[in-house]
């Protein structure tokens, strides 16, 4: 494979195919989460390609890596101080697309996994997601992701979520520099970078 790396910002103007290969790796990163979603996976889709560069989104600030052409990463946040407001966004963005007789128990279901998921520190820079296709793996694409993330305000810290189970992400992250801030026994720790 030949190394063409390009890193690009999502937008209004990114092509719709190029945000669905984005949001399917969104949603690979994080089957915690989306395993739980009462969707199927085209509307499921839909909504998530719906929030990626979405103002106010957890995922307002995307960049992907392509090499000719290819979408082969994603990465995605937001500042940690808009989290509230950012996981209304997106759960609202759900909401329109899950069936009517489902909302309760979608929302159930919200409540349930957010007593899960510690608070991360303030006034830091948020990494919502971030996945690159397996055979990109272990090739530096997402070490070139999350540089680019940082770049977003470089004098941040940048926090995130990790599944205490997914051991590789946690050795992944430390590689990266990341440090555990807070292991409160829930089932996500939190990391941070300097």
């Amino acid at each position: 494979m030949q190394k063409t790396i390009h890193i690009a910002k999502i937008d209004s103007t990114t092509s719709d195919s190029i945000k669905n290969i984005a949001t399917e790796l969104i949603i690979k990163a994080l089957p915690e989460f989306y395993d739980m979603v009462p969707l199927k996976t085209e509307k499921l889709q839909k909504a998530v390609k719906v929030l990626l560069g979405l103002p106010g989104s957890e995922f307002e600030h995307s960049f992907i890596a392509m090499n000719n052409g290819q979408v082969i990463g994603v990465v995605a946040g937001i500042l940690s101080d808009k989290l509230p407001f950012a996981y209304a966004v997106s759960s609202k963005a759900m909401l329109d697309y899950i069936e009517e007789d489902d909302k309760a128990h979608f929302l159930e279901m919200l409540k349930s996994y957010s007593e899960k998921v510690p608070p991360v520190p303030s006034q830091t820079l948020y990494l919502s997601r971030v996945g690159v296709k397996r055979e990109w793996q272990r090739k530096g694409i997402g070490s070139l992701l999350i540089e680019k993330f940082g770049k977003v305000n470089d004098r941040l810290s940048i926090s995130l979520h990790v599944h205490r189970a997914n051991i590789r992400a946690i050795d992944f992250y430390k590689k990266e520099k990341f440090l555990m801030a807070e292991n409160s026994g829930n089932e996500f720790f939190v990391y941070l970078k300097k």
